[in-house]
């Protein structure tokens, strides 16, 4: 396994391998309410510099694609478009913020081709830091819930429509400008409370939870704007939330077995 902190060992790889298509989907501590540490911010940003440091040797590379976040933008009421500010409200948000960052100034420096997508709130099996992963697994060990009101908005995306763009997005790499920025989401506002209430309807429970106070720091609104990726690709008819977290739920079951 090759740890991309490592840099002459992250050279030596990409070297060897000689890619035509890099995805940098690599990030320590995957977590909105991580503490900062100097370790933390230094890990990440040495990851993408060695991944970037790697690419200057491949002979024949067609893109690097980072994925960022959608909480590297401003909480606000309005659809997310490519152009909102960026004002993070967390440890992990400003990190994925300076490693965008970071990655787009290097690659424009170093004549790398580079291409930004900023994914809105993926879910879907195997994810087991979600809220849906979270209720799901209480309810089936008869544990108590503890969840916020769930007033907040969020723009959910099921993992299949997202690998399904994704390869949209790969088979059409030519059509994408080298240093562009693209959101990557459903376009639909979805209330974090009918997430709880779906859950808990699918598992044929009755909708009980103790309720606790919202995190510091909050995003009430995280919303994309998907029009300038629609532009370039065929989107995809993105799967109902409540088809998503039936077969998400479903994959948390079959786990527990």
């Amino acid at each position: 396994m090759l740890d991309l902190r490592d840099e002459s060992n992250t050279i030596a790889t990409f070297k060897k391998i000689q890619p035509h298509i890099i995805v940098n989907a690599a990030h320590t501590g995957v977590n909105s309410r991580i503490d900062y540490s100097s370790n933390y911010l230094y890990d990440n940003l040495k990851i993408v510099t060695n991944i970037l440091e790697g690419a200057r040797h491949i002979k024949q590379l067609k893109k690097i694609i980072f994925l960022g976040s959608s909480l590297e933008y401003q909480d606000t009421k309005k659809p997310i478009d490519e152009k909102t500010s960026l004002q993070p409200k967390n440890v992990y948000a400003t990190t994925k913020m300076l490693s965008s960052m970071l990655s787009l100034n290097l690659a424009r420096q170093w004549g790398l081709p580079f291409l930004l997508l900023r994914p809105f709130n993926l879910y879907g099996p195997y994810d087991t830091k979600s809220v849906i992963c979270y209720i799901g697994h209480s309810l089936l060990k008869n544990r108590s819930v503890k969840l916020t009101k769930g007033e907040q908005y969020r723009d959910y995306l099921f993992i299949d429509d997202f690998v399904a763009i994704f390869k949209q997005i790969i088979s059409h790499i030519s059509l994408f400008d080298n240093y562009d920025v693209f959101n990557i989401g459903s376009g639909k506002a979805t209330q974090l409370s009918t997430i709880f209430k779906t859950v808990y309807d699918i598992m044929g429970r009755q909708y009980d939870y103790e309720e606790i106070p919202y995190p510091q720091n909050e995003y009430w609104h995280n919303v994309a704007d998907i029009t300038k990726i629609k532009t370039i690709i065929d989107f995809p008819e993105c799967t109902p939330t409540s088809k998503g977290v039936e077969r998400t739920l479903l994959w948390i079951q079959q786990s527990q077995k």
